[in-house]
């Protein structure tokens, strides 16, 4: 990790399916031009729509349920959720991007991050074992829920570029160990200071709210504040979203 090749054209990620009976493999993403931020959310959108299995007419009922109580919270007292707000988001597929390896000053700014789909659990979506093991081996305990994928990317707030993540690389002990590290010094910080860990246990794809799920620790506030730009996920405040912003990068899109 000490050698940095910037990816201009296309960059690699690993897929892990859910299936334990596939492999590993690695995937190359184009990089159109002007779109390095974008391209990646944008392809395992395709994936994770194309992978969602057919569903019958009680579990589309179910999943219709599950994102209508979702969205109920987050309406005003008394106000009930209109049922094509609860059709666009059946119908939506978005990604959510999940910090394993944090780009700082500390890590050279080097972030390495797992996708998985943002209604995994709505869609009942099985365990995917390996992710998780991943996660947790990365020092972040997660039920990862469906198809998962790992990227790498460079990020100084000023520079974003990509980088090849391959099956040599998931097998590289050295980012794991940082990440481990890292993760495990946030969670005893937030553990004596009584606060909560961020996503410690938590199920990716359960909630868009980045604060009610303890995302950014010791926040435990509704979120209420929708990011302006991709519509997708809600913030307590102005000052968690500026708190956010560095994982929520990678993947926020119009």
């Amino acid at each position: 990790m000490s050698s940095l090749t910037f990816k201009q054209d296309e960059f690699k990620i690993v897929y892990i399916p859910a299936d334990q009976s596939q492999a590993l493999e690695e995937w190359t993403v184009a990089i159109p031009p002007g779109k390095k931020i974008e391209c990646l959310t944008n392809r395992l959108k395709e994936h994770f729509q194309a992978a969602t299995p057919s569903a019958s007419a009680e579990e589309k009922e179910a999943q219709r349920e599950a994102i209508r109580q979702q969205l109920q919270e987050k309406m005003p007292g008394g106000a009930t959720v209109p049922s094509e707000l609860v059709d666009h988001f059946a119908l939506m597929s978005t990604v959510d991007t999940v910090p394993l390896l944090v780009n700082k000053a500390a890590h050279d700014y080097i972030g390495v991050f797992l996708y998985v789909d943002d209604q995994g659990v709505i869609k009942n979506l099985p365990l995917n074992e390996r992710a998780s093991l991943v996660a947790m081996a990365a020092g972040n305990p997660l039920r990862v829920m469906g198809d998962a994928f790992l990227g790498m990317i460079y990020d100084n707030d000023d520079d974003f570029e990509r980088l090849d993540f391959t099956l040599d690389t998931l097998k590289n002990g050295e980012w794991r160990a940082k990440a481990k590290a890292d993760n495990e010094a946030k969670a005893a910080k937030a553990a004596a200071s009584g606060g909560q860990v961020a996503n410690s246990g938590a199920t990716p794809g359960s909630a868009r709210s980045r604060c009610a799920q303890g995302f950014l620790a010791a926040c435990t506030n509704e979120g209420k504040l929708r990011c302006a730009r991709c519509k997708n996920i809600l913030y307590c405040s102005k000052e968690c979203q500026r708190a956010d912003w560095k994982r929520h990068k990678a993947s926020c899109t119009k």
